[in-house]
């Protein structure tokens, strides 16, 4: 389902659904990591919003027997552009849209989010195997985020995984393997140096944007503010 083919009531019941289902799934897989329910909530309304992204700008379909290469689509001018890393609201940004003056302390315990997805590194799509680019995105991390340490404060991270169905053979056999890699996993990075490490950075020429997100958590991002259909930036 697109965000411009629903009206915005069924659009925002559709991305409540979908939040709840993933903390849910999440929950039930985290024997490891934190379960902390506002944390996840915040996590999971992130990876809606990436996945909403990915659609958008998703090269089409193409018959398995044309020889084009599919090219992504380009972003329509309204849709906002955020990630890969989401900060959660401050304490200031919850009191400054409490009308009542109440501020949970939920929020003090909330740490940012970095996305390992496709949509910011398209250069990590080979298997970390063997090399190959036949290799495929295939969803997100099946136990949600892990926690990292950050330069300056304890933060998560959010990997989608990738598949290769066609890899070499372990040692000894000729039987080609199908492997999986969560792209938080320490097996998906081991063969690369650290200089070749893709990296994105903010731009300090942005502006901080607030702005309230399916009607569950408040992210504070820094890019330039624009109009996605169903959601209000304020």
């Amino acid at each position: 389902m697109y965000a411009q083919d629903l009206s915005y009531r069924t659009f925002y019941s559709f991305l409540l659904k979908q939040v709840d289902a993933r903390i849910i799934s999440w929950q039930k897989n985290r024997a490891t990591q934190s379960n902390y329910k506002p944390q996840l909530q915040f996590e999971a309304n992130v990876a809606e919003y990436v996945m909403a992204l990915h659609r958008e700008i998703r090269p089409p379909t193409v018959a398995k027997t044309s020889t084009k290469i599919p090219q992504p689509k380009a972003l329509k001018p309204g849709f906002p552009i955020y990630g890969p890393k989401f900060i959660p609201p401050s304490f200031n940004d919850v009191r400054l849209r409490s009308f009542a003056g109440k501020v949970k302390p939920q929020a003090a315990y909330l740490r940012p989010i970095n996305i390992i997805h496709p949509v910011y590194y398209p250069s990590l799509g080979n298997c970390p195997h063997c090399g190959s680019s036949d290799a495929r995105w295939d969803g997100w991390n099946g136990t949600g985020s892990r926690e990292v340490h950050g330069l300056q404060r304890e933060e998560t991270a959010l990997g989608y995984q990738l598949r290769h169905d066609k890899c070499t053979p372990d040692e000894g056999t000729t039987k080609l393997r199908n492997r999986a890699f969560a792209s938080t996993n320490q097996l998906f990075w081991e063969n690369w140096e650290h200089w070749k490490i893709p990296r994105r950075s903010t731009s300090p020429s942005n502006t901080a944007v607030h702005l309230h997100i399916f009607g569950q958590a408040e992210f504070r991002f820094f890019s330039v503010a624009r109009r996605w259909p169903g959601i209000s930036l304020t």
